[in-house]
């Protein structure tokens, strides 16, 4: 997606891509009706007008393309998927609240993908992904724990940006 927004509708374009991800990605409909949503969702977002909506279903195509080309089979797309664990952080009780933007499942296993509306230039890109790498990291505990299926890779997708980043964790960083 091409677009010249200053950092804050960028911000409120983040919650129309979410919005129209979780509608587009999870049933097949016509273009007609993905271009619909995606002006319903941009509306309701204050963008009406900011952005073509007939450019978001063909953002939502090349997430797809992308993951169907790296894991195969995709059996089911879970968008906005809730998450939450009990666990012991450091002798403590902690609940892990969040919401992973997407979680695909293939016959191998899962795979986590969060959305971001981030512009920026590729440094800042990978600044990004640095940062969220612990919440990542978490929704990928939460769902092995409670799935009992392995996570095969967490990714960012930076839907204006066009681009789909692998996120490594340093697991000496962060306990599992």
């Amino acid at each position: 997606l091409a677009l010249a927004l200053g950092f804050t509708l960028a911000l409120q374009l983040g919650s129309a891509l979410h919005a129209f991800f979780a509608a587009d990605l999870q049933v097949a409909r016509s273009l007609a009706e993905r271009q619909e949503i995606a002006r319903d969702s941009l509306a309701t977002h204050g963008l009406a007008g900011a952005i073509d909506p007939d450019r978001l279903p063909g953002a939502a195509d090349a997430l797809r393309a992308w993951a169907e080309s790296r894991f195969g089979r995709i059996t089911a797309w879970h968008t906005e998927w809730p998450l939450r664990w009990l666990r012991s952080l450091e002798g403590h009780p902690r609940l892990l609240v969040g919401e992973a933007d997407l979680v695909l499942e293939t016959p191998a296993g899962l795979v986590v993908v969060d959305h971001k509306s981030f512009p920026g230039g590729a440094e800042q890109r990978d600044q990004r992904v640095r940062h969220y790498a612990g919440q990542l990291a978490a929704y990928r505990d939460t769902l092995e724990a409670a799935t009992g299926k392995p996570v095969l890779g967490m990714f960012v997708h930076f839907a204006i940006r066009g681009e789909v980043v692998g996120v490594v964790v340093n697991e000496l960083e962060l306990a599992r």
